[in-house]
C-alpha cells in the first residue's frame, strides 16, 4: 500500500471535483505531500494552497481552507491544520497506520514495488570509460548512480537493461597501445631504462602499464621487440583493449555492478556498418549536408599568455574550419550550432557514432534512454538529443525519450584536506584500491549522499567511522538493532514459556500484523510509522525525477526515528520496546521494529549494500 500517494490522489480527485476551482489534473502535478516539520505535532505537510493559488486566482490561506476541507474527509486523516503562508499540516488516523504496518508485515520485500501494466524496456547507458586505464573516483561515482538507478526502475516494474560504451577506436587506443608498447620493451631493457626512464611526452603514465606489459611479456615472450609499429600496433592495442576492460569489469564486480555481459563496442558498431549506414540515411533525408565549421571563438578571461600559447593551435583549427565536413543540421533540432559527422579528411566523430549507438539502443526495443554522463560531458546532452530528433525527423527511428544525469567531480578528502589527484600525471586512487580501503557498502552509500548533479567530498576517514558521522554505519546499525531486538523478544518469550514449548511463530510476521496499533501513541512512533508510509513515495520520486539520492536521505531519515525512539526507552523503562509489564504494547512495538527491518532490508538492498544483523 502507498499511503501517501493514496492520500495525495485523493485530494487532486477532490480538487478537480470541485468546479468552483475550475483546476486541471495539469495544474496539480506539482502537489507535494511530504514529512511535517518536526517544530509541528503532524505527520505529513502538503503545498496545495500555494501550487494552486494562482491558478484557482486566490490567496493561499483561502484556497487553503478549502483544500482544508477536501482532506477532512478523507478516512485516513484524523486532523489537519493551515499554517502560514499556506502549507496545510495533516495527522494520519490510527486506521492509516494499521494499513502502513500490516502492508509492509505482509507484503515483506515487494513493499514499495509497483506493477505496471505494460513493462516498459529501459536503457541505462553509464560508466562507459575509455578503457585505457583504471576505474577512478570520478567513474565511481557514475557507476553506483547508474546502479541504483537501474534498481529502482526495477523495483518499479520496469525491464531495465544496463549497458556499458567502450569507446574503443580512436586516437586514445593508438596512444594505449604505443604506451604499453613502450612500457613493454622497458622490461627487457633494464640499463637503458634506469639511465633514461622519463615516459615520452604524450603517453599515459600510470603504473598499471607496467603491470599490463608484464601479462604482454608473460604471454608473448620477445615476440614483440625490435619491431616496426606496423607489425605490432594491432595486436598490442587488441591486447591492451582486452585487457583493460577485464580488469573493468573485475572492478565493477567488486563494486556490486554487473552489466551481465552488456558491453557494446564503438569499433565492433563501425565495422557493422551500421554508422554508415545512418550518415546515408540522414543526408538522404537532407538533414546531413556538406558546409563550412565557423571559425573558433576567440578566448575570453584568459590570460595573455594562455592566449599567445594558443594561437597556433587557433590558426590550426581555422584552417581546418575552412575545409568541408559533413555536417548534420543539429541547429533545425534545438542545438546551438550544426555537428561534424565526418571531416573533410574522411573521419568519422566520437559524434556520429555515439549518435548510431543511441539509434541502435532504440532499434532493440527500448522505448526509454537514460545516460550518466560525467561532469566532463554536460555539453553533449543538448547536441545528442538534437541529433536524435534528426533521426525521428528523418524516420530513422520512433518517437523516444532520451533522459541524461549529470554526475559533478568527487573530492576526496583525508584528516580534513583535499587529497591532489592528477589522472594525466598518473597519480590518482583507482576503484579497486579505494574499495580494499574503505568496503563495498562505504563506497556506494557514501555515493549518494548528494545529489548526483552536485559535487561531493567523498571523506576517507568518515567511511570507515563505527560512528553517525558514518551514514552507511548509521543506517546498517539500526537494521542490526532491529535483528537484536525480535532476537531478544523471541528469547525472553521462550525463557517466560518454559523454553522447547514456545511456538516459532509467536511473533511471525502474519502474528505482529494483528497486534494492537493503538498502542503506538508516542510521537517517535509516530514519526517512525510516517517515515515508512512515505517510503514508496520516496521510491516513486527517485524514479520521476531520476535521483537515486532520495532512498539514501530516507533510510538515513528512517535510521535517525528509529534511534529516536530506540534512545527514549533507555531514559524512560515504560518506553522500551521489550515492556515486560504489557504484552500487548510490546507487541505493537515489536511489529513496527519488524517493519522498519524489513523497509531498511529493501532500501540496502536497492543501494547494493549489505544488512547486517549484526555490526562488529
Amino acid at each position: 500500500m502507498n499511503l501517501v500517494e493514496t492520500i495525495r490522489e485523493n485530494l487532486i480527485a477532490g480538487i478537480i471535483a470541485d468546479k468552483s476551482l475550475n483546476l486541471a489534473r495539469e495544474d496539480c502535478e506539482r502537489i507535494s505531500l511530504d514529512a511535517a516539520p518536526s517544530n509541528f505535532n503532524n505527520d505529513l505537510a502538503t503545498n496545495a494552497a500555494l501550487i494552486l493559488a494562482q491558478s484557482a486566482k486566490q490567496a493561499p490561506l483561502k484556497l487553503g481552507e478549502r483544500i482544508q476541507a477536501i482532506l477532512q474527509k478523507n478516512p485516513y486523516i484524523d486532523n489537519c491544520s493551515l499554517v502560514k503562508p499556506g502549507f496545510i499540516n495533516i495527522e494520519i488516523s490510527l486506521n492509516a497506520r494499521l494499513a502502513v504496518l500490516v502492508a509492509i508485515l505482509q507484503q515483506k520485500h515487494k513493499y514499495g514495488c509497483q506493477k505496471l501494466a505494460q513493462k516498459k524496456i529501459v536503457n541505462i547507458e553509464f560508466v562507459s570509460a575509455n578503457p585505457t586505464g583504471p576505474l577512478h573516483i570520478g567513474h565511481t561515482r557514475g557507476a553506483v548512480v547508474g546502479d541504483v538507478l537501474a534498481n529502482i526502475l526495477e523495483k518499479r516494474g520496469y525491464k531495465v537493461l544496463r549497458e556499458y560504451y567502450v569507446n574503443d577506436r580512436g586516437e586514445q587506443m593508438s596512444l594505449l597501445a604505443k604506451s604499453l608498447h613502450w612500457r613493454y620493451c622497458q622490461l627487457f631493457e633494464k640499463k637503458a631504462a634506469e639511465k633514461n626512464n622519463a615516459i615520452p611526452q604524450g603517453f599515459y603514465p600510470g603504473d598499471y602499464l607496467i603491470v599490463c606489459a608484464q601479462a604482454l611479456k608473460a604471454r608473448d615472450g620477445e615476440k614483440w621487440l625490435q619491431k616496426n609499429s606496423e607489425v605490432w600496433s594491432k595486436p598490442i592495442l587488441e591486447f591492451a583493449r582486452a585487457y583493460m576492460m577485464q580488469q573493468i569489469s573485475n572492478d565493477l564486480q567488486k563494486l556490486g555492478v554487473d552489466f551481465r555481459g552488456n558491453f557494446v563496442s564503438e569499433n565492433a558498431l563501425l565495422q557493422s556498418g551500421k554508422i554508415e549506414n545512418l550518415i546515408k540515411i540522414l543526408q538522404q533525408k537532407g538533414v546531413a549536408k556538406l558546409g563550412r565549421m565557423p571559425p573558433p571563438k576567440a578566448a575570453r578571461g584568459k590570460e595573455k599568455t594562455q592566449e599567445i600559447q594558443k594561437t597556433k593551435q587557433n590558426a590550426t583549427n581555422a584552417n581546418e574550419a575552412e575545409r568541408e565536413h559533413l555536417l548534420l543540421q543539429t541547429k533545425r533540432f534545438g542545438d546551438n550550432e550544426n555537428r561534424v559527422l565526418r571531416t573533410a579528411d574522411d573521419k568519422i566523430t566520437y559524434f556520429t557514432s555515439d549518435i548510431a549507438y543511441h539509434v541502435d539502443k532504440i532499434k532493440r526495443g527500448a522505448e526509454l534512454l537514460i545516460d550518466i554522463f560525467g561532469a566532463d560531458h554536460s555539453g553533449h546532452a543538448q547536441r545528442l538529443q538534437a541529433a536524435l530528433l534528426a533521426c525521428h525527423y528523418s524516420n530513422e527511428v520512433p518517437a523516444h525519450t532520451l533522459k541524461v544525469v549529470s554526475c559533478q567531480i568527487v573530492r576526496l578528502m583525508e584528516s580534513g584536506k583535499p587529497m591532489k589527484m592528477s589522472k594525466r600525471g598518473g597519480a590518482f586512487l583507482d576503484l579497486n584500491t579505494l574499495i580494499d580501503r574503505v568496503g563495498k557498502d562505504a563506497v556506494r552509500f557514501l555515493m549518494l549522499t548528494r545529489k548526483s548533479d552536485a559535487p561531493l567530498d567523498f571523506d576517507l576517514d568518515a567511511a570507515v567511522a563505527k560512528s553517525h558521522d558514518n551514514p552507511v554505519f548509521y543506517v546498517q546499525y539500526a537494521h542490526a538493532r532491529c535483528h537484536s531486538v525480535l532476537k531478544m523478544a523471541q528469547k525472553t518469550q521462550q525463557e517466560q514459556k518454559g523454553g522447547d514449548e514456545i511456538k516459532s511463530n509467536a511473533y511471525s510476521d502474519d502474528s505482529l500484523a494483528q497486534a494492537d496499533f493503538s498502542k503506538l501513541e508516542q510521537k517517535t512512533e509516530r514519526a517512525l510509522i510516517r517515515d515508512l508510509a512515505l517510503f514508496p513515495r520516496t521510491l516513486g520520486n527517485a524514479t520521476k525525477n531520476l535521483e537515486p539520492h532520495r532512498l539514501v536521505f530516507a533510510l538515513i531519515a528512517l535510521a535517525a526515528a528509529l534511534h529516536a525512539w530506540w534512545n527514549e526507552g533507555n531514559k524512560d523503562r515504560s518506553r522500551r520496546i521489550i515492556y515486560s509489564e504489557d504484552e500487548a504494547t510490546t507487541r505493537a512495538r515489536l511489529a513496527l521494529v519488524r517493519a522498519a527491518q524489513i523497509v531498511l532490508a529493501i532500501g540496502l538492498q536497492i543501494c547494493g549494500v549489505d544488512a547486517p544483523n549484526e555490526m562488529n
